[in-house]
This record gives C-alpha cells, sequence and structure tokens, in this order.
C-alpha cells in the first residue's frame, strides 16, 4: 500500500485512513528499522495522525501503540552469539550490538514515547495483592493501570519504595519500552508477544496459545507500510 509523503493531498486521505484503522485497532505495532536514526518522518506522521482528536481520544490512540526496531540483526558488524542447550539454542546479540541496539531503544523512547507522556495509560494483570495510595494507579478485581508515562526511573523509584510490587511496576514499564527485535535470529519475540497480549488484555492468552476460543476471537494483524521511510504500522485487533 502508498504510503505517507506521495503529496500534501494524499497525505492528508491517508492520514484520514489510518486515524480510523488506528480507532479499530486494539492494538497498533509503529515498526522502525533499527539501523536507521531518522525520526522526523515517524514524529511528524504521529503528530499528525493525532491532529483534531479529543484528549481522551488522543489517550486511547497512543496507549494502544508499541514501538519496535525490526531487523536488530542489521546492527552490524560485531557478532551475534548462538548460545546452544542440548538440541536447541538461542541468539543473543554480542555486548557491542546489544549496547548499541539498548541504545537506540532508549533514542526511540524519548523521540517517540515520552512527549506523549501525559496521554499514556498502561495496565497489567494484578497479582501479589497489589495495593498503595497513590492516584496514579487504579486497581480492580483484575487490573492494575497507570496515568502517565512509566519511565526507567520511575520504576526504579516505585520498585524502591514497594519492593514487593517490583515485579508489577517492570511489567507496566515493559508497556512503555521500544522493542528491538529480529525475525532472522528470533531475537526478543517472545517479549514482543508478551507486550501485544497485555495490550490486547483478557482472552488474548488463550487465542495466541491456540486454545480452544471460538476463531471469531483470534487477534488478526495486518500489515499498512508507510511510504519510503522504512516504517510499517502492524495492527491488532480482536474479530468483534
Amino acid at each position: 500500500m502508498l504510503g505517507l509523503g506521495e503529496s500534501v493531498h494524499a497525505d492528508s486521505a491517508y492520514l484520514a485512513m489510518y486515524r480510523e484503522k488506528l480507532n479499530s485497532s486494539d492494538v497498533v505495532l509503529w515498526v522502525i528499522h533499527a539501523d536507521s536514526w531518522s525520526t522526523l518522518f515517524d514524529a511528524s506522521a504521529l503528530d499528525a495522525m493525532l491532529v483534531g482528536s479529543s484528549a481522551e481520544q488522543k489517550r486511547s490512540l497512543i496507549s494502544k501503540m508499541t514501538f519496535v526496531l525490526t531487523k536488530a540483526d542489521l546492527i552490524t558488524p560485531p557478532p551475534w552469539i548462538y548460545i546452544c542447550d542440548g538440541q536447541a539454542g538461542i541468539f543473543t546479540p554480542s555486548r557491542p550490538v546489544g549496547e548499541q541496539i539498548t541504545e537506540k531503544a532508549r533514542y526511540y523512547q524519548e523521540t517517540l514515547i515520552q512527549p506523549f507522556g501525559g496521554l499514556q495509560a498502561t495496565e497489567t494483570y494484578l497479582s501479589d495483592g497489589f495495593t498503595i495510595d497513590d492516584s496514579r494507579f487504579q486497581v480492580d478485581s483484575y487490573h492494575i493501570r497507570y496515568a502517565g508515562f512509566m519511565s526507567e526511573a520511575r520504576c526504579a523509584q516505585y520498585s524502591s519504595s514497594y519492593p514487593q510490587y517490583r515485579e508489577a511496576f517492570e511489567r507496566l514499564c515493559d508497556n512503555h519500552r521500544v522493542i528491538p527485535v529480529s525475525a532472522l535470529f528470533r531475537y526478543n519475540l517472545v517479549t514482543l508477544m508478551i507486550a501485544i497480549v497485555n495490550k490486547l488484555g483478557e482472552g488474548a492468552s488463550a487465542a495466541s496459545s491456540g486454545s480452544s476460543m471460538a476463531p471469531q476471537s483470534r487477534p488478526r494483524c495486518r500489515q499498512t507500510s508507510c511510504g519510503d521511510s522504512g516504517t510499517s504500522l502492524f495492527e491488532t485487533s480482536r474479530n468483534r
């Protein structure tokens, strides 16, 4: 599908189409090539898609998004490491590559996620009898919800004050992380799936594990390309 950047007139139509797709999706993966430092196109497109929306609509759209750095294996030449365990194994980046991937993820988080911190909301499942006196948290029988951007520093602060809930804070923080992945090396694909399931909420685990859930309830993913920027939107939604 042709994307943004074709012309000013065409961009208006494409932005309207993307807004419609965003509103109809439960989860949106904003996918960016890991070997690029360019964020102007993505930041401008994100701003343009939010223009004209109410504060509540912006909050809903931003909270659906997970940013992914794809093709992380292209960050070379330092090698990736294959860790063998019997007949199975996993690829992991060498220290120089790992540090570069981490730095890129931090850069994209600061550029594309942190500026919308006031619109962010994240939730995870209730665990460990979670209860704290903080207006930014809402807790019901099944969920913990946090209003705002759960940064690494804030996660560490909460974990220090309430060490018994450290795992819950980490899960909330994970929802605001940029996730580097590599399909070639199957790197971080489980982490990405967990992020998707967290945003989909109840029923997602059963659907993704191939349980007896009815086929019409299974999540669907569809890719939409955005011009020549190397950016793609992956929409994930439940059939209704």
